[in-house]
């Protein structure tokens, strides 16, 4: 008898096992090297299948493609990351070839909190004109945790992380406000910005909190972050504690960090351009008192440049447009111009400095005993 009711229980087990789940939950693995992954409101395509899922559900991405891309339809809140669960995986798109494709395309009224699992190093590239990571305006993108990022642009015009080309760029929040030594690297294409607009298209809502990150300008002039080449007006760009960002303007006139407003509150941040643009232009450019800055009219900055406090009688950053390098550094005294190596570095912009550096503006910490102590006590 009781072999018997253990028979019954395991044959229904087994009918229940085989029969078609409506939904799933909790985390969803896919590999992106087996096909298109489009995550609709209530279903998802990937892996030449279709299912539905709840609420709450994470999409965990991994895989390489030189084929396939993501596609988060819109008004859907998704949640993504990047590398697998044990973080030995990474995602690697690259449809910059043939048609060209958007590797991670987030339609417009759609959110993703995307998260970027640690050891990870995640890369996206796009083609055509889109961006490396599609956020137009009406779209939020947040990204969080402790991997690694590379995203770029497609050459007609995209951003690394924002607008394709003719779009402005959306919502974009990068990390949570807890220092993360991994980091971002965003590069546009054409006049697309590094993180904001597409060309012609406005910065969007652009925020950076605690992250390392390097944005730079497509080659036709594009901000690192900021506008697109072209695009009348900017839009806001907060850095709250900048880990260490760097900002460079592309081609011969684009600008390191271009908003309407800027607001810089800690950290360390250098805006520069690669060849002829400016270091940073702010129609609103706020600042707190406690940051000393270095503003020179060479890129590096030369011997005879001193820093500063802030503010002194004169804010030369957005007033003085033969500034070419310009840095902000939050600290209890002031720095020597040998805290660097003479082959450059940077940390912050506070205004519009023309800039014609040929390379991309690395900070480099070495010299100076003081800056390296003030460093590690900010982290």
């Amino acid at each position: 008898m009781m072999a018997k009711k253990l028979f019954t229980c395991l044959a229904a087990l087994l009918c229940l096992a085989l029969l078609p789940m409506a939904a799933v939950a909790g985390e969803v693995k896919l590999d992106i090297s087996k096909g298109n992954i489009v995550i609709n409101r209530n279903n998802y395509t990937a892996e030449g299948g279709s299912k539905n899922y709840s609420g709450g559900t994470t999409f965990v991405v991994y895989g390489k493609t030189t084929e396939y891309t993501i596609t988060v339809s819109s008004n859907v809140t998704a949640n993504i990351t990047l590398g697998d669960s044990i973080g030995t995986r990474s995602v690697d798109i690259n449809v910059s070839s043939g048609q060209g494709k958007c590797a991670f395309n987030i339609q417009s009224g759609a959110t993703v909190n995307l998260t970027l699992y640690r050891r990870t190093e995640n890369k996206l590239k796009s083609g055509g004109t889109h961006a490396g990571i599609r956020v137009p305006n009406g779209a939020v993108l947040n990204i969080f945790d402790e991997g690694e990022l590379t995203a770029t642009g497609g050459t007609g015009g995209g951003a690394g992380i924002g607008g394709s080309s003719g779009e402005a760029a959306g919502t974009i929040t990068i990390g949570k406000g807890i220092a993360r030594d991994p980091a971002i690297e965003a590069f546009g294409g054409g006049g697309g910005a590094g993180i904001g607009g597409g060309n012609r298209g406005a910065g969007g809502n652009i925020t950076i909190n605690n992250y390392r990150t390097v944005a730079t300008g497509g080659s036709a002039g594009g901000a690192g972050i900021g506008n697109g080449t072209g695009a009348s007006s900017g839009g806001v760009i907060t850095i709250n504690n900048g880990l260490e960002i760097k900002a460079v303007g592309g081609g011969s006139s684009g600008i390191g960090i271009d908003g309407a407003t800027v607001s810089i509150r800690g950290g360390m941040v250098t805006a520069s351009s690669l060849r002829g643009g400016q270091a940073l232009r702010a129609g609103t450019l706020n600042m707190p008192s406690r940051y000393d800055y270095l503003a020179s009219r060479t890129n590096p900055p030369g011997r005879s440049d001193t820093w500063m406090k802030w503010p002194e009688g004169r804010i030369p950053l957005k007033a003085d447009p033969a500034f070419k390098y310009v840095e902000i550094f939050m600290s209890s005294s002031l720095q020597s111009i040998d805290s660097f190596d003479e082959s450059g570095g940077g940390c912050g912009n506070t205004g519009a400095g023309t800039v014609y550096a040929g390379l991309l503006i690395v900070v480099l910490f070495g010299l100076d005993r003081r800056f390296n102590a003030a460093r590690a006590n900010k982290r």
